[in-house]
């Protein structure tokens, strides 16, 4: 199956002492395929594929003056794997690894994001 992800972040900090102001947003994308295995009736495992786009965007306000620093859109591939239970009819839990390719084979600086949940089915 398509899968499609979007995430932003957005960070200010205040510096009162500096007279400095920061503020920070980073939008991620993510476009790609998913497979699933059901292993018995109540477990399945599932492999993701895809491509990453992602922007960041930094402002700093210093003394009434703003600089801002917006990078280009960068596309890395990414990869991932996770387990989902069914607890009941129309309810899973699920925990997921993905890894974004920021600078293969260098595994140190590659994006990871974990994530854990449920999914609800409404008929």
């Amino acid at each position: 199956s398509a899968e499609g992800e979007y995430t932003r972040a957005a960070d200010t900090e205040d510096f009162p002492t500096d007279n400095l102001s920061t503020k920070d947003m980073s939008d991620r994308a993510k476009l790609g395929v998913r497979s699933t295995i059901r292993l018995l009736g109540l477990l399945s495992i599932y492999g993701r594929l895809g491509a990453q786009a992602s922007r960041n965007r930094h402002e700093e306000i210093s003394g009434g003056v703003t600089r801002v620093d917006e990078e280009p859109v960068k596309y890395h591939p990414y990869g991932g794997a996770g387990l989902s239970a069914r607890l009941g009819k129309n309810l899973e839990a699920f925990g997921d690894l993905t890894v974004v390719f920021v600078n293969f084979p260098d595994f140190a600086r590659n994006d990871y994001q974990a994530a854990a949940g449920f999914t609800v089915r409404f008929p």
